[in-house]
């Protein structure tokens, strides 16, 4: 299971089963509540909870990405 976790994880294996959760919103949000739920999933403590559950978690490079988006 780990070997298929890391070819989902690095973009080796095609989907399925490999899916992309995306968080949609009509313009740039100025919630508070929804920054930080959005900031609480990228932190590595929600990540690792994805893992234990057979989901992927997002490398480092895209997490900061999607928290400089907010």
């Amino acid at each position: 299971l780990s070997n298929l976790t890391e070819a989902v994880a690095t973009g080796k294996y095609p989907a399925p089963p490999s899916r992309e959760l995306t968080f949609v919103t009509r313009n740039k949000t100025e919630s508070l509540l929804l920054k930080e739920f959005i900031s609480f999933v990228l932190q590595k403590q929600a990540q690792s909870q994805l893992l234990e559950n057979g989901y992927v978690p997002l490398n480092e490079t895209l997490i900061k990405e999607e928290l400089n988006k907010l």
